[in-house]
């Protein structure tokens, strides 16, 4: 008896354990992706000229985006978002880029915004990615291509680059890659078992030979601004804007911020 109680024990123990590390490899979306849903008659309040786009993906789901248009724009920025929220609050920074004369895309991921169907697996967004790169496109042809990722968007910014190499790469807040971050903020979860998403950053940087700008604050809470500095380390191409004081969410407010953005949209 005295035995069977330590083993049993054990077993409890174990039970619990695995127990746990399902519930998390089951709701791992849930934690990443932390959409806001919109109604179809929610209505965008941006200044200047706003143009809604659903665009049909060979998914069968409808990507939602909004399209910025400037009178004859130097060219078109792809602005790929962060993880929570939708273009409800994430268009009011288009205005970055179109007051340099810019025109702006974004778009919601499935399942944020108006955006049809959920985020099952990392290859549908870089393949919807791709998908609106291609329809969006051909309307510039012969004008500048930037693509610009925020915080989770990094990820997904960077492999499209690697399909179609763009004037410039501008990725603010990154990680060095998705296992990097989440094991940063989780560090008692066995990451590489049980994520289901990769975003390989910096694998995608070594494909590249555009310029590429990275922008991070020192005391990010969220993604580590060391995982820029090891990001900086990956080609001669790649440039590291440090902004001393800044976290996850207020890099706008430094004026080292928008000086860079700036020298990128000149």
């Amino acid at each position: 008896m005295q035995i069977a109680i330590p083993i049993i024990l054990l077993s409890t123990l174990v039970l619990a354990a695995f127990g746990i590390l399902l519930f998390l490899y089951l709701r791992q979306e849930k934690m990443i992706f932390l959409a806001e849903k919109l109604p179809k008659n929610h209505v965008f309040n941006f200044p200047g000229d706003v143009e809604e786009r659903f665009m049909k993906m060979e998914s069968g789901e409808t990507v939602h985006a909004l399209h910025f248009h400037v009178k004859d724009p130097k060219g078109i920025v792809f602005y790929f978002h962060g993880n929570a929220g939708s273009l409800a609050s994430w268009g009011q920074w288009a205005s970055v880029f179109q007051e340099h004369q810019w025109d702006v895309l974004m778009y919601d991921y499935r399942g944020y915004g108006k955006s049809t169907g959920w985020i099952h697996n990392e290859t549908q967004l870089h393949i919807e990615a791709a998908e609106i790169y291609d329809k969006i496109i051909p309307a510039y042809q012969d004008k500048r291509v930037i693509l610009y990722g925020r915080s989770l968007g990094t990820g997904i910014a960077a492999q499209l680059a690697t399909l179609h190499q763009p004037e410039s790469l501008v990725l603010c807040t990154p990680y060095f890659n998705f296992d990097d971050a989440v094991k940063y903020n989780y560090p008692l979860v066995p990451v590489s078992i049980l994520l289901k998403y990769k975003f390989k950053t910096n694998e995608c940087l070594k494909q590249l030979s555009c310029p590429i700008y990275l922008l991070h604050g020192t005391e990010d809470e969220l993604v580590p601004y060391e995982s820029s500095v090891k990001l900086n380390k990956l080609g001669d191409n790649i440039q590291l804007t440090t902004i001393k004081g800044a976290m996850h969410s207020d890099l706008i407010d430094y004026p080292e911020f928008r000086e860079k953005i700036e020298e990128v949209l000149i």
